[in-house]
C-alpha cells in the first residue's frame, strides 16, 4: 500500500473512531436523561466514569494514547470528558434528592463539557487530516520499536 493510501486509511481510522466517541456520548446522555424523565431506573452506579468508556480507553491507553497523543486538540478532550462524566453522575444524584436547580446546572454543565469534547475531536481530526503522512510515520515507527 502506497504512503499516501496508508496515511488516508489512518485519517478514516481516526475520523470514524471520533464519530464513534461522539454517539456513544450522545447514548450516554441520553441514558442520564431517561433517569431524568423516570424512564430508567438506572442509577449513577450503572454509569460509566470517564475512564472506563470507550473513549476514555481510547485517550488513556488505546490507539488515542498511542497514534494521535501529538495531534492538535488531543490534550483539550481530556477534562471535559471528565466534566462530561462527572455532571452526568451528579445529575442523577440531584434528580434523586430533588435538588432540581442543582440537577439542571450539572446538566447544563454536562452539555457544555459534551460540546467541548465534540470540538476537540474534531481538531484532532483536522490535525489528522492535515499532516496524514504524519500519523503513518508515527505507526510505522511505534511498530518498529516493538
Amino acid at each position: 500500500m502506497s504512503t499516501v493510501a496508508e496515511g488516508s486509511a489512518s485519517v478514516s481510522a481516526l475520523r470514524s473512531f471520533c464519530e464513534l466517541a461522539k454517539l456513544d456520548h450522545l447514548i450516554y446522555k441520553f441514558r442520564v436523561y431517561k433517569v431524568l424523565f423516570g424512564v430508567s431506573q438506572e442509577r449513577g452506579s450503572d454509569f460509566t466514569d470517564h475512564t472506563h468508556c470507550r473513549l476514555g480507553k481510547w485517550y488513556r491507553e488505546g490507539d488515542g494514547a498511542l497514534h494521535y497523543a501529538h495531534l492538535a486538540g488531543y490534550k483539550d478532550i481530556d477534562a471535559p470528558h471528565a466534566a462530561v462524566h462527572r455532571c452526568a453522575f451528579d445529575a442523577i444524584d440531584a434528580h434523586a434528592s430533588g435538588d432540581t436547580a442543582a440537577m439542571l446546572k450539572a446538566v447544563a454543565e454536562m452539555e457544555s463539557a459534551s460540546l467541548a469534547v465534540q470540538e476537540g475531536l474534531e481538531r484532532v481530526v483536522a490535525s489528522g487530516e492535515q499532516s496524514p503522512a504524519l500519523l503513518q510515520r508515527r505507526r510505522e515507527s511505534e511498530a518498529q520499536s516493538r
